[in-house]
């Protein structure tokens, strides 16, 4: 559980960062796009840019907070004229209910349980294996074991969705020849949503097309997700996952000496250093999921 110490250093590092729109109005960025934004570094040590929406097939829209998605609704219409495969995920009260747009609506604070469901059936049911990843490599190992608690009809009991309309979401996501997830979430700062945009953010590390470049097809309400809906924003953040000066040089480097081995990892599923930084389990879990099923 992240204590009140880091929760009120968090919330404060987080509510000092802002954006420049326009180069005239600096406004402040939302808290969970600034955990967001950390959270994707601290995964992709190596990648640090937002793959182009443009390149995408299907979009995937996690929302947890209802007023991030209202006002984006004419662009989610464009995207699906363009001929855009679009999925919501809706874990608020209210249901979105777009003509031609597929919708899943689930319990609230939901979607890491769902996520680490899909990893579930890529890497326990389904026995993918990253072409970047060794058979041998521990902390993957221990990863993949700590999946097996988020079984599709586990999974279902605890979202609300059922099983049929799970395989439906997981077939679309793996079948999409490049999918792309939008985050939409509340800037609750607890280890639960925490751990639930990490879980989301590994999707797409599993997916097949995951190749050699430098981009991730992750993004998130606020500071990026505005640069697609047409405002300005400073050349420096444009597309940026990370545009804060912090060091990431130590990134990995406490989960490697627990495990002695000395490499640099493309995906860190497993982070101590992650866990350290945000007060949270290493391996990506939904606690209060686990122990309700």
């Amino acid at each position: 559980m992240i204590s009140a110490k880091k929760e009120n250093y968090l919330i404060e590092k987080m509510l000092s960062q802002s954006i420049m729109i326009d180069n005239t109005k600096e406004q402040k960025n939302d808290p969970s796009s600034i955990y967001i934004e950390e959270i994707i570094h601290f995964i992709y040590p190596d990648r640090v840019n937002a793959l182009p929406l443009a390149e995408s097939d299907a979009i995937f829209i996690w929302v947890s907070d209802r007023s991030a998605i209202t006002s984006k609704m004419r662009n989610i219409a464009e995207w699906k004229n363009d001929k855009r495969n679009v999925h919501i995920i809706n874990s608020t009260s209210e249901i979105i209910g777009m003509s031609g747009v597929n919708e899943y609506c689930i319990n609230e604070e939901t979607e890491g349980c769902l996520a680490l469901g899909y990893l579930n059936s890529i890497l326990n049911v389904e026995r993918y294996m990253p072409f970047f990843i060794e058979s041998t490599d521990q902390t993957f190992i221990a990863f993949k074991q700590s999946l097996r608690h988020y079984s599709a009809d586990r999974v279902s009991r605890v979202s609300g969705l059922n099983e049929e309309m799970i395989i439906k979401l997981y077939k679309n996501i793996r079948c999409s020849s490049q999918s792309y997830h939008l985050l939409a979430l509340n800037s609750r700062l607890t280890e639960c949503a925490i751990q639930t945009a990490r879980s989301i953010c590994l999707i797409p590390s599993v997916d097949v097309n995951f190749g050699e470049a430098s981009s991730v097809p992750i993004l998130f309400y606020s500071s990026v997700i505005e640069n697609e809906f047409g405002m300005k924003i400073n050349q420096q953040d444009q597309w940026g996952v990370i545009s804060k000066k912090i060091d990431y040089s130590y990134v990995g480097s406490k989960s490697s000496l627990l495990f002695n081995e000395e490499k640099q990892r493309r995906v860190l599923f497993y982070d101590w250093d992650f866990a350290d930084y945000f007060d949270v389990d290493p391996l990506p879990s939904i606690k209060n999921m686990c122990e309700s099923i």
